[in-house]
């Protein structure tokens, strides 16, 4: 069932959104533009609105924070008066309303904090309570099999989720992802590190490039979920070689499917779009879709093209306009 899968979302006050609306989401979405059009902060929008709990919430706000301002995966902010500063701050004023529901924080003379039509009103003594009976969320490894960028490879994130994957008896399909691409045998904690094994021999992850790396987060992520999950990709393309995209969105497509798990990504690049409607049109896909953001020239305001694997092929071989 697809009940968590966000089909539309109404943005409002968020970044450099006032009044924006998208609709039509299916399983996959990949996003593109141009730059500074507001692709990342409406996945970070996305982000928030998926958030079930005011705990989710708040975790989800310090991983957008911690990914947009740190190279790593580690939550920076160790005490709640930090915490607590994130969430009085005026950037994260905002209200969403999707399929899934209304989420919003406002303040007034007390705190208001809705997600998904559960509304908490707090006064700064309770809120600054409710951060630090969560602080714990701050001081553990913010990896996220929600939110996933280029910064968050690292040795740090993989040792959990790796862990966690051969708990829930998946492991070897990651392994199996990465053999049929690099040809790798597998991928381990030894030592308390990363290491991959290519034949007999084991060498650090430290050793190998950003796209094996990039694939080793993306796969993983698809695989961690224990249940129905919304997982977001940011600039999918990164590290990745043009000559392997075909080969990620097929695992993205499959597994998205076999595991319920809804996908948003957004490109700066020509050549993950392409690759993305090859892969569409090759497993004959029908609930993928491409989306265009594009600012008015004249209102300044955002708005979304949608496009099938059809319409978006007719797109790319008539037009070829199509990069970030």
């Amino acid at each position: 069932m697809s009940e968590h899968f966000i089909r539309e979302i109404e943005i409002k006050n968020y970044k450099l959104f006032q009044d924006f609306k998208a609709e039509g989401f299916g399983r996959v979405n990949l996003i593109g533009g141009k730059n500074n059009v507001g692709k990342t902060a409406f996945m970070e929008a996305c982000v928030l609105a998926v958030a079930k709990n005011t705990k989710q919430l708040y975790y989800n706000i310090l991983v957008i924070d911690t990914i947009r301002n740190t190279p790593n995966i580690f939550i920076k902010k160790s005490t709640p008066d930090e915490g607590l500063n994130d969430l009085l701050d005026n950037k994260n004023d905002f209200e969403l309303m999707s399929n899934l529901g209304k989420s919003f924080i406002s303040k007034g003379n007390t705190f208001a904090i809705c997600t998904q039509n559960v509304e908490v009103e707090m006064n700064i003594d309770a809120l600054s309570n409710f951060i630090k009976s969560n602080i714990g969320l701050q001081l553990k490894y913010a990896f996220s099999n929600v939110l996933l960028s280029s910064h968050m490879i690292a040795d740090d994130f993989l040792k959990v989720i790796i862990g966690e994957l051969k708990l829930r008896k998946k492991y070897s399909l990651l392994n199996q992802y990465l053999s049929e691409i690099f040809a790798i045998d597998l991928v381990d904690i030894i030592n308390d590190k990363v290491y991959i094994q290519v034949d007999d021999e084991f060498k650090p992850l430290s050793n190998y490039g950003m796209g094996v790396k990039s694939f080793i987060n993306i796969i993983a992520a698809l695989l961690f979920p224990k249940e129905n999950a919304n997982i977001f990709i940011d600039e999918i393309e990164n590290g990745i070689h043009y000559t392997n995209l075909d080969k990620l969105w097929e695992i993205i497509l499959t597994v998205s499917k076999d595991q319920n798990v809804q996908v948003f990504a957004t490109t700066h690049s020509k050549e993950c779009i392409e690759s993305y409607n090859r892969v569409q049109r090759k497993l004959d896909e029908s609930d993928t879709y491409y989306f265009e953001m594009i600012k008015n020239i004249k209102t300044e305001k955002v708005f979304m093209r949608k496009l099938d694997s059809h319409q978006l092929e007719y797109e790319l071989t008539h037009k070829g306009e199509f990069r970030g």
